[in-house]
């Protein structure tokens, strides 16, 4: 109801663009009041009544601002609101007021799938996005958010071969050449080997221990390859142990964050499409150790608390399948060529 009479005074109660305006019109008549809420409208329309929503920019550093007095967040928490947010502060979206966002303005000028965006990232943004939109919500901003759709997330189904690994090592320079490396061997996420220090590696057990993660199993022992062991020696040398592995000066946090320009440098000499990335490097180290038939080592390895993620990292081995169904046909095909196959073997 736009209009509603309450003691002999029209009140307005109207929705401008997500936001709810009652306000009293002070008129007893009807078509006066009518004539009240057209103007409130069109000052509603034009950010004049009352206080004006805030940009996406204003709102976004806001809320950025407030993380770190933030204690019912967790870390990673933080870091995934952080990256959301940089990822939307590079639209056109950050100039618009936020009540005037919909999501036909999201899929125009929001980020999009490329070969540096996936899925994931995407989503992050959008998620953020609705995020502080709820936020405008709950402090009275607007009325309703609108219904902001996501992308769909494919599971990453990837793997590198062999030969595609020692390639990509052979191509590969300094730092990314021992991060591949590592990530191959030990399956660890390409953010525990960026901030991994001294004190994490155990020469003489052959280990490392990820002292953080995305979860609790995700804190473990992880065993050292020979190949990661030499590596691993030749950075540590006279560091100390709180010293990084893999030091940068560039980065606040005193280790690199990513090693994504050299990886897709090496990926267009090898020629490889953008379903590679570097995260493809643990699916390969899963789908190896998966062989095993041993689950809960694979879980252990991976530093995985559900099943069911594991099971995403258990790429099919077609050349075993390959193997199992030749292996089944060899007595018939040998019949076949030896000229003895008779219509019973059918």
């Amino acid at each position: 109801m736009a209009l509603y009479e309450r003691a002999g005074i029209w009140y307005c109660d109207v929705i401008v663009k997500g936001r709810r305006i009652r306000k009293t019109t002070k008129e007893t008549n009807e078509r006066k009041a009518k004539q009240v809420e057209i103007a409130l409208r069109v000052k509603a329309e034009q950010g004049k009544l009352g206080r004006p929503c805030p940009t996406l920019k204003e709102s976004g550093d806001e809320f950025i601002a407030s993380l770190n007095q933030n204690d019912r967040l967790t870390t990673n928490a933080k870091r995934y609101y952080r990256n959301g947010w940089r990822l939307l502060r590079q639209t056109k979206l950050t100039g618009m007021r936020i009540d005037l966002i919909t999501n036909d303005d999201v899929i125009t000028y929001g980020p999009k799938l490329s070969n540096r965006l996936g899925a994931y990232s995407i989503n992050n943004a959008i998620r953020m996005l609705r995020r502080l939109l709820n936020r405008a919500k709950e402090s009275g901003q607007l009325h309703q958010v609108p219904e902001l759709h996501t992308v769909q997330e494919l599971p990453r189904e990837t793997i590198f071969t062999k030969e595609q690994e020692e390639k990509l090592l052979s191509l590969a320079p300094h730092p990314l050449h021992d991060v591949a490396g590592i990530i191959f061997d030990t399956g660890m996420r390409p953010e525990e080997v960026f901030r991994m220090q001294v004190r994490q590696i155990d020469f003489t057990a052959k280990q490392i221990y990820i002292e953080k993660g995305k979860t609790r199993t995700s804190r473990r022992y992880v065993p050292l390859s020979d190949r990661c062991m030499e590596a691993l020696r030749a950075r540590t040398l006279g560091k100390g142990e709180n010293d990084w592995v893999f030091p940068s000066k560039r980065s606040k946090s005193g280790h690199i964050v990513t090693v994504e320009k050299q990886f897709l440098a090496v990926r267009r000499a090898m020629g490889l499409d953008d379903r590679y990335v570097l995260y493809c490097a643990r699916h390969t180290f899963g789908t190896m150790i998966g062989a095993t038939g041993n689950l809960k080592v694979v879980m252990q390895a991976m530093g995985h608390s559900d099943v069911k993620t594991t099971f995403r990292y258990q790429h099919p081995d077609l050349e075993l399948i390959r193997n199992l169904v030749n292996g089944k046909n060899a007595p018939r095909v040998s019949a076949l060529l030896n000229g003895t196959f008779t219509t019973h073997d059918v």
